[in-house]
């Protein structure tokens, strides 16, 4: 998908960059992923790509001229954005990331498993083979150490004969003689001893340090009670060595990270984009990459509000959000509401975040509604504003029990499956929509600055105003009342309670 396609507006983006650690992703025209970089703080990392008058390098130059959009991912650290841009340089191999996909990228220990008696090996590549692969770290300096404290605690060999075969063949090596290696290759350990220090090497690897720093503790005692003090001093630097080792990757967060943040980065990404591309498809209409929603709440008699509530590629954009007193309707009119909300934010021009257009328009309500929406749209078309047809008019339809149903577009109901995404996405918008709504005709209430159309009629004043809305809940059902159920209300008497009456028996 083309950085034409999503409504990429590069400026607005760069805008929008968070200040916080992660990856980006440069792609071009054709959707390929062309670079892939990781970032301290992506806001200024990724602006300066496209700064002028900057000195770079021809490499550079040549990239800047393809990128057509970007896309990042936020990380809770800078050593998981490493380890991320790791990961995704080895699956997209970006044709600009040349240092790394040249060898130079991150270490692995690998296990060879594959042997009958395995070997600890520092590796900067993973293959599909019969070994095991722990990683990627994010400095070699804590393999080395890693791999010098399992050689060191349980003797692995570190020669590259072809055993079981070669035994016999070679004497053994220095490490023998040193008591760092069980001399495998003479015979002097069976593949199932072996196999039990394979064994506890790969807890460790695992993650599991507990084992190992018990053991070392054990080793050291036992060489004190006896009096070897020297072997006790190399037990005891050892032990040292593991927990020091261990406090490092618990402080890097290096050992199951990296999954988990990749899975909730692949979770999120599906309910986000993934979700807008299916309600795209869904309408038949290109990606919605910015979506604009709108509400009308008028509850308990108060003049209304509007509410316009922004996502951008699937995710709330608050910073675009927007509140709106009516000004030219009087009394609870969704529909005129909607309109005048409606052409106040597509003609408006002094809003920044007004000049962005929508890629699709989510009107809280149904045919009705987007009708409203429709005219004002075809009115201002007329007026010198064609493109705003282009825009695509969609309602959002709740049910009896207003739980979101599914959506009005082109004058039919879609109905959608309510376990998709596309679904999930629709509720959360159409919910936040109605909570933003809500939150601001609450606000303006408390304050005092909404007027009621009780407060119009005589012998009403703001006490007996809240005991009628308390009382009966709803407008409707003060319309609807007789005298007698008036003059139940704390505070009301047949005076005023007539007056109510009056009041809307006058307004039919």
């Amino acid at each position: 998908m083309t950085g034409a396609e999503k409504g990429f507006d590069l400026q607005e983006e760069l805008k929008n960059l968070p200040t916080g650690p992660g990856v980006y992703l440069h792609h071009n025209a054709d959707g390929d992923i062309i670079y892939i970089g990781k970032a301290r703080n992506l806001k200024n990392r990724v602006s300066q790509y496209f700064q002028t008058g900057r000195d770079r390098s021809v490499k550079i130059r040549m990239m800047v001229s393809h990128i057509a959009y970007f896309e990042y991912i936020l990380t809770e650290t800078e050593n998981d954005a490493l380890l991320l841009e790791n990961r995704l340089i080895k699956k997209y191999m970006p044709r600009y990331n040349t240092l790394l996909k040249d060898g130079k990228t991150y270490p692995y220990i690998k296990l060879t498993v594959g042997e009958p008696f395995p070997r600890l090996i520092k590796v900067r590549n993973v293959y599909k083979d019969k070994h095991k692969y722990y990683g990627p770290y994010p400095h070699e300096m804590i393999v080395n150490e890693i791999i010098d404290l399992l050689n060191a605690v349980y003797h692995l060999r570190t020669c590259n004969m072809n055993l079981p075969e070669d035994i016999g063949k070679r004497r053994a090596c220095l490490n023998s003689h040193i008591s760092r290696c069980d001399a495998p290759c003479e015979g002097r350990i069976s593949e199932e001893e072996y196999a039990g220090k394979v064994q506890e090497v790969r807890k460790y690897l695992d993650g599991n340090s507990s084992g190992i720093l018990q053991y070392l503790k054990e080793k050291m005692e036992e060489a004190s009670s006896r009096m070897e003090y020297e072997r006790a001093g190399e037990w005891k630097e050892l032990l040292f060595a593991a927990r020091r080792i261990k406090t490092e990757l618990s402080r890097r967060k290096d050992w199951k990270i990296l999954e988990q943040n990749e899975e909730k980065i692949r979770r999120e990404e599906v309910q986000t984009k993934g979700a807008v591309e299916e309600l795209s498809g869904l309408l038949g209409i290109p990606y919605a990459r910015r979506m604009e929603s709108y509400d009308i709440s008028n509850t308990s008699g108060y003049e209304s509000v509007g509410s316009m509530v922004v996502y951008v590629d699937g995710r709330p954009s608050k910073s675009d959000y927007r509140k709106f007193r009516i000004k030219t309707v009087e009394g609870p009119d969704d529909y005129a509401s909607m309109a005048e909300v409606l052409e106040r934010r597509l003609t408006h021009r002094a809003d920044a975040s007004f000049d962005a257009l929508p890629d699709l328009l989510l009107i809280d309500g149904g045919k009705g509604q987007v009708h409203a929406v429709l005219e004002v749209i075809d009115r201002l078309a007329d007026q010198g504003m064609p493109v705003l047809r282009k825009i695509p008019v969609c309602g959002m339809v709740k049910d009896d029990r207003h739980r979101t149903r599914g959506v009005m577009y082109q004058d039919r109901e879609i109905l959608m499956d309510r376990s998709s995404e596309a679904f999930k996405l629709v509720t959360r918008i159409q919910d936040e929509t109605h909570r933003f709504a809500i939150e601001y005709h609450r606000k303006l209430h408390a304050k005092g600055q909404l007027h009621s159309v009780l407060d119009e009629i005589d012998g009403i004043g703001p006490k007996r105003r809240n005991a009628l809305i308390r009382h009966f809940r709803s407008m409707d059902r003060i319309r609807e009342a007789g005298l007698e159920e008036l003059c139940e209300v704390p505070g009301m008497n047949r005076k005023a309670a007539q007056s109510v009456l009056d009041f809307f028996a006058l307004q039919g």
